[in-house]
C-alpha cells in the first residue's frame, strides 16, 4: 500500500511540474530557483553560488540536458534537503504556483 502512494505522488508531483510549465511557459531557471528558495534548502546564498560549486555547465540548455543525471541527483542530495534534481525542481515550482495565487 506504501509502495502504491509513493508511486502515485510521484506521479502527481509530475503533473503538477507539467501543468505548472503549461501555464507558466517556460521560465528562466532563476525565476523558479528563487534565491530565497536556495537560502531555504540548502547551504548556498544563492542559485548563482549553487551553480558555482557544482562544476557543472548550466549555460545553456544543451550542457545542462549533458550533465549525467545520476550527478546532478547526488550534488542535490549532498548540497540541499531534496534527493534529487526532481524534487528540488518540484517543490520549487510548488512554491513559484503559490506566490502566483498570493499575488
Amino acid at each position: 500500500m506504501k509502495l502504491e502512494f509513493e508511486n502515485n505522488f510521484e506521479s502527481v508531483l509530475n503533473d503538477i511540474v507539467k501543468r505548472a510549465s503549461s501555464v507558466f511557459g517556460k521560465k528562466p531557471l532563476d525565476e523558479i530557483l528563487t534565491d530565497e528558495f536556495i537560502q531555504k534548502n540548502s547551504s548556498f546564498s544563492s542559485l548563482d553560488e549553487f551553480v558555482a560549486n557544482s562544476g557543472f555547465d548550466f549555460s545553456t540548455q544543451e550542457s545542462f540536458e549533458a550533465i549525467p543525471d545520476d550527478r546532478l541527483d547526488a550534488y542535490v542530495s549532498a548540497n540541499t534537503c531534496f534527493k534529487s534534481w526532481q524534487d528540488m525542481l518540484g517543490a520549487a515550482v510548488e512554491e513559484l504556483i503559490a506566490r502566483s495565487f498570493r499575488g
